[in-house]
């Protein structure tokens, strides 16, 4: 929309593999998005910025390709280029299942650190560890997975990602996420 605000959706394929052996595949949970740049990078600080999500329930909840209600989170990023590489740091906080009378309980917390390097004009190599924390439940519901995939950029307004997810306590359990991202 502007050089420092986009917004844009993200239509996910998923190809799931959970720990009961059941494989299932399809649409996942749709993802409607906004990113504003609040400062800009400089030779001695990262850029800031805000991202606002809305995930809306088009997942197959029964199939574990979507959690079945909608979520909406606030990421604050935190990234660096150091020349081709790109770095990132990210929290936030994520409210799940906006339709539950106390939509504080079951909510998230996000912590994630990754980079993105180019192979070429189109293709980066991504790759992130993310922790997210679920607050007011058991411990046991926390996950620090891997996030490791291809980007490849179509035009400047559209790109497609293929990659894989897994649980690093748990290498079995993953997911493969094919996804298209149109920016307006």
């Amino acid at each position: 929309m502007t050089a420092n605000w986009d917004i844009g959706i993200e239509i996910p394929y998923v190809y799931s593999n959970p720990a009961n052996d059941v494989v299932e595949n399809g649409l996942g949970d749709v993802v409607l998005k906004s990113k504003y740049r609040i400062m800009e990078e400089t030779a001695s600080r990262p850029a800031f910025l805000l991202k606002p999500t809305l995930k809306l329930p088009s997942g197959n909840e029964d199939k574990g390709l979507g959690s079945g209600k909608p979520d909406t989170g606030l990421l604050a990023v935190f990234t660096k280029g150091f020349g081709g590489l790109t770095g990132h740091f990210n929290a936030g906080y994520y409210a799940a299942d906006l339709t539950k009378d106390d939509v504080w309980k079951g909510t998230s917390g996000i912590l994630a650190s990754g980079a993105l390097i180019p192979l070429d004009k189109r293709f980066t190599l991504a790759t992130e560890l993310i922790y997210e924390p679920t607050f007011n439940s058991d411990a046991s519901d926390n996950s620090f997975d891997n996030l490791t995939g291809i980007i490849w950029t179509v035009n400047e307004r559209t790109t497609y990602d293929f990659g894989v997810r897994f649980d690093i306590e748990d290498a079995a359990e993953y997911q493969l996420i094919v996804g298209v991202s149109i920016g307006f």
